[in-house]
């Protein structure tokens, strides 16, 4: 693991994991998955089932303080909500919760790992975009344009079949005015031999490589 400096407190608002597999599975399985006992004591809310149409559509999220997870057909995500956890409590969190999820509704062909990072970094009255992040739309507008949205997709040149999204774009979230800095690692899985947990891991380091190269020294004062 390479050395990135930790931020005091992270600017960052909901981190996702999500493992893609290409197996139709059972409805029934996938519904008891949500009545395991362990699965229940740990997500008190619980929404309830959705079904649009056709059967592939089945899904439902379990939700509670800190965590959201919507396991459906063709995918299983577990979401950090309302507040940062280190990558290695999250890993083995998702881990832990994959397991149950294997041993219900049996062995899945793995298509696909992804881990998204959504950062909010709030904006002061007088600073400018260009002064909180490394990547901004230029324009000859001046102070007039109030809002913008820039993407960037590449491929990764460290890690194979990984594609990587960086956002960027204005936003408002609780009457704060400010960037969103949303990162999304997308990596292919070829075969379900490949995959195993330290798939995750070795994202992490592209991840942090990402983040510090977006944000300006300003922008990780401001979070020390």
């Amino acid at each position: 693991m390479s050395n990135f400096p930790k931020l005091i407190n992270p600017p960052i608002k909901e981190i996702i994991f999500t493992i893609s597999f290409s197996d139709n599975i059972d409805i029934e399985k996938l519904d008891s998955f949500k009545n395991i006992p362990s699965i229940q004591e740990d997500f008190p809310s619980i929404t309830k089932n959705i079904e649009i149409g056709k059967s592939k559509d089945y899904e439902y999220v379990l939700k509670n303080e800190k965590y959201l997870m919507h396991p459906k057909i063709g995918s299983f995500s577990f979401h950090r909500i309302n507040g940062y956890e280190d990558y290695e409590t999250l890993v083995k969190s998702i881990q832990k919760y994959w397991a149950l999820f294997i041993e219900t509704c049996g062995s899945l062909n793995i298509t696909n790992i992804s881990v998204r990072y959504m950062n909010f970094i709030e904006m002061r009255q007088g600073e400018k975009q260009e002064e909180l992040l490394n990547i901004y739309p230029k324009h000859p507008f001046g102070d007039s344009v109030n809002s913008s949205f820039m993407q960037h997709k590449f491929l990764s040149g460290q890690v194979p079949d990984l594609i990587i999204n960086v956002i960027c774009a204005t936003t408002r979230i609780d009457n704060k005015v400010g960037l969103v800095l949303d990162i999304l690692l997308n990596k292919e899985i070829k075969s379900s031999s490949d995959f195993n947990f330290d798939s995750l891991n070795e994202l992490r380091d592209i991840k942090n490589d990402i983040f510090f190269r977006c944000i300006t020294p300003i922008t990780k004062n401001k979070y020390n």
